[in-house]
């Protein structure tokens, strides 16, 4: 047996199994969420927490963390399409140098940047995000910026080079920031 250890490869129980073989057996059905399968399931799931929501199905904790963000992406989206998000995660990796950006489209008209800072110093910190507040200054600004305390790579931020980006992200008007103990 191997184990990747991702949540990308898992086992299915045999239960999940065989609904998914019902559903696949069922005959056609519109895709991307519209088919009688997810219909119902998205019911149960309100019936179940009592509550009139959105659900949303995701395939890896990454999307999972993502969804939090949606809300600051909605109808006044930050970054208007694919095409803009694109160009911002693009400008993060060739003008910033060596700063990852990943574009997550949530729906077709609201996509996010995420950008990782680097966490060498709280000095270059406050001179990347600067940059990028400067850059994008002519369109819309960041509603939101959060540090957390580990990376992705497992690094983690000094709580100094946290209170650089909060104090960097007060300067944008109506930017919210938070340091994630």
């Amino acid at each position: 047996m191997q184990h990747f250890a991702s949540d990308n490869c898992a086992g299915i129980c045999p239960e999940a199994l065989d609904a998914l073989i019902a559903a696949n057996n069922s005959g056609d059905e519109p895709a991307y969420g519209d088919d009688s399968w997810t219909h119902q399931v998205c019911d149960r799931i309100r019936e179940l927490f009592q509550t009139d929501c959105e659900v949303f199905y995701v395939l890896n904790g990454t999307a999972a963390n993502s969804l939090p963000w949606l809300g600051l992406f909605d109808n006044d989206v930050r970054l208007r399409n694919a095409r803009h998000a694109n160009a911002m995660a693009e400008l993060l990796q060739t003008r910033l140098h060596e700063i990852p950006g990943v574009s997550i489209m949530f729906r077709r008209e609201s996509n996010a940047v995420f950008a990782q800072l680097p966490a060498n110093t709280a000095k270059a910190m406050r001179a990347r995000l600067e940059v990028v507040l400067r850059v994008h200054r002519r369109g819309r600004l960041p509603a939101d910026v959060r540090v957390g305390r580990a990376t992705g790579n497992g690094r983690a931020f000094h709580r100094r080079s946290a209170r650089v980006v909060r104090d960097v992200s007060a300067r944008v008007p109506d930017c919210r920031s938070a340091e994630n103990a």
